[in-house]
């Protein structure tokens, strides 16, 4: 009797080292956006927590099905266990993005909506705006509904969201310069915070403003899918060196002047 327990409990042991395996803590940048758990067997899940594709997380033990990492968030770092599709899997947002830009580039927005408190309800109509079609494309890829107001309900012309829900949050923002120099390294630097599916607020040197999706970045440039660019409701898929993004116009002002950008947790 004391021998079976003996090697029961040895068998135990042996199973624990194997499930969970320890190992020394290092970094990866996150392939995937997946769900944050509490524990290893994925189960016990806290509101929407999230690691998102491109965080900068420490991965600290491992089982056949998950990683424990450390990622960060607007409130500080959270430890929490994720599912292995956070490097290798198929769970990823980027492919959401790429099938929505496939459908929509180049065609022409047609989709307006109407607008009840902080609720946003898309409708057929010919109230068409670069807004409308950002805060669609980020309603898709996050399922945050409302996005969030410009200065006032009645104008979207700012470079800074206001209202927005708990699950929207500011990543980076640049405030008003006229200066093509300033402008342009800070711009820069704030794509280089960027990940594929944050929502862009611009506001232009003519006092108006544009919203766009970010999609990609290179050291010269950025590229981002909008509508109504042009003036007639076009949806296109732009690419932007920092020098264009700085452009003076013919009519003499700086294309760009401030810009902000937000990410859904």
């Amino acid at each position: 009797m004391l021998k079976r327990k003996i090697l029961a409990a040895m068998a135990f042991v042996f199973t624990m080292i194997f499930a969970v395996t320890a190992m020394a803590d290092y970094q990866r940048y996150a392939d995937n956006t997946v769900p944050a758990y509490r524990d290893e067997a994925l189960t016990n899940r806290t509101g929407n927590e999230r690691v998102d594709r491109g965080d900068l997380v420490t991965v600290h033990q491992e089982t056949d099905r998950a990683y424990e990492v450390t990622y960060p968030t607007p409130s500080g770092p959270k430890r929490r266990w994720v599912s292995k599709d956070i490097f290798n899997g198929s769970n990823d947002g980027n492919s959401k993005l790429q099938e929505l830009i496939n459908r929509w580039n180049g065609r022409t927005w047609t989709n307006g909506y109407s607008r009840s408190g902080n609720t946003e309800k898309y409708l057929n109509s010919s109230a068409i705006q670069c807004k409308e079609f950002a805060s669609y494309i980020f309603n898709i890829l996050y399922d945050t509904g409302y996005v969030g107001s410009g200065s006032t309900s009645s104008n979207y012309y700012n470079w800074r969201l206001n209202n927005t829900p708990a699950r929207v949050y500011q990543v980076a923002e640049v405030p008003q310069t006229n200066n093509r120099d300033q402008a342009r390294e800070a711009f820069r630097n704030l794509f280089a915070q960027a990940q594929p599916g944050d929502f862009i607020q611009i506001k232009r040197g003519s006092g108006g403003a544009h919203s766009a999706i970010f999609v990609s970045r290179t050291d010269n440039g950025v590229q981002w899918i909008d509508a109504n660019a042009d003036g007639a409701n076009s949806i296109r898929l732009q690419n932007y060196s920092y020098d264009d993004l700085v452009k003076t116009t013919s009519r003499g002002y700086q294309w760009n002047v401030a810009m902000s950008l937000y990410r859904a947790r």
